[in-house]
């Protein structure tokens, strides 16, 4: 029997309609991973903004709070307050240390000249105190506000880190009272108290105009950098009614801050903005 056989092959039609098929399918792919790209830079970019927003944010509560503490009740917590830090507007504090770290002396100990000694602590903050080397302690009275002088903090140790091992270098004898408190100074805290400034400047690194950098200088030394990605910093001060004091400084009791945050502008993702915004309360009291 002979057998029939078909040499026929495809249509034009038949080909354009595989063409066809075969376009929207890897129209819909590309859709796709334009969209997952998208969605992956826009995931990363808004992380960065709100890492910048949440650090800026603590560093400046940080140093709102600890304004005014353990200094002179003469001095003012707040010392310049701006509405806002554009245009080169600079927000200022006055605090006894910059780093924010302190804890509260448990009993007497004194110490000698070129002396070492151990001073427990009612706190759990003991390890703070030895992030840096070397580690200066100034020690004050918080009902007079006297220094009684500085140690260095080479250790520490205790089930909670509560025990201070110190050493005297500062040329006499030094004697930590109970309720004493000890405060971490940072390199730059070369005076008692210390002054605090924030301002925002531009970005060198960024190609985006409304990108700018938080930074913080002590004693008007070298500024250094908080938090880059920055747009906006907005303040507002009240007194103890709640009522707006940005213009009477020795009333302010409490900070409104508002800071914003952005993305940079791509042509995948685009940009977003973030916000945080808190009241903070001053401790502007002469001891504690």
């Amino acid at each position: 029997m002979k057998k029939l056989q078909n040499d026929q092959g495809f249509s034009l039609i038949e080909l354009l309609m595989v063409a066809v098929i075969l376009g929207l399918v890897m129209t819909a792919v590309y859709s796709l991973y334009l969209n997952s790209q998208k969605n992956a830079y826009q995931s990363e970019e808004i992380v960065d903004a709100q890492q910048n927003l949440r650090i800026a944010m603590d560093t400046m509560i940080t140093d709102i709070r600890m304004s005014g503490f353990l200094t002179s009740s003469a001095l003012n917590a707040v010392t310049s307050a701006p509405t806002s830090l554009a245009g080169g507007a600079t927000f200022t504090l006055s605090a006894p240390v910059s780093s924010g770290i302190y804890s509260r002396s448990v009993g007497d100990v004194s110490v000698n000249n070129g002396s070492t000694g151990v001073v427990e602590v009612d706190s759990l903050m003991g390890a703070s105190f030895v992030e840096a080397d070397p580690v200066t302690t100034l020690i004050i009275d918080p009902v007079t506000l006297n220094q009684r002088g500085e140690l260095i903090v080479t250790s520490v140790d205790g089930d909670d880190d509560e025990n201070l091992n110190v050493k005297n270098e500062s040329g006499a004898s030094i004697t930590v009272s109970n309720r004493d408190l000890l405060l971490r100074r940072a390199p730059d805290d070369d005076s008692y108290p210390v002054s605090i400034a924030y301002t925002l400047v531009d970005d060198p690194d960024s190609d985006d105009a409304g990108l700018m950098l938080l930074q913080r200088s002590v004693n008007g030394n070298t500024a250094a950098t908080v938090a880059a990605s920055i747009t906006s910093v907005e303040l507002a001060y009240l007194n103890g009614d709640g009522e707006d004091s940005s213009a009477a400084l020795d009333e302010i009791t409490a900070v409104s801050l508002t800071i914003t945050s952005k993305t940079e502008d791509n042509k995948i993702a685009g940009d977003k903005s973030r916000q945080l915004r808190t009241i903070v309360k001053i401790r502007n009291i002469a001891g504690v």
